[in-house]
């Protein structure tokens, strides 16, 4: 039986979004391997759809990962810039 609550939010699109929101984070190592975990194990859910068990394989945990690192990276550099540019205001 289905939780109705659920939606359509898949076991592995809930651990992406957990690992997701870990990562960005950041100091939370063991709550990301838990979650880590819990996607690789929903490899093993049936009625997966084939995204659900691309992003539940290791190839697709590790893409996860990667992209979110991306992200956080180009949103710290924007971050840094904006930083920057206000501390050169205050100079002048």
């Amino acid at each position: 039986m289905e939780d109705p609550d659920q939606g359509n939010l898949s076991r592995a699109l809930g651990s992406v979004v957990g690992i997701a929101s870990l990562r960005a984070e950041g100091g939370v190592g063991p709550q990301l391997i838990s979650h880590t975990f819990g996607l690789l194990k929903a490899r093993d859910d049936e009625h997966q759809t084939d995204e659900d068990k691309w992003l539940s394989s290791d190839e697709g945990a590790e893409w996860i990962m990667r992209t979110v690192d991306e992200v956080l990276d180009g949103v710290s550099a924007e971050e840094l810039e904006q930083d920057q540019q206000q501390q050169a205001k205050v100079k002048l």
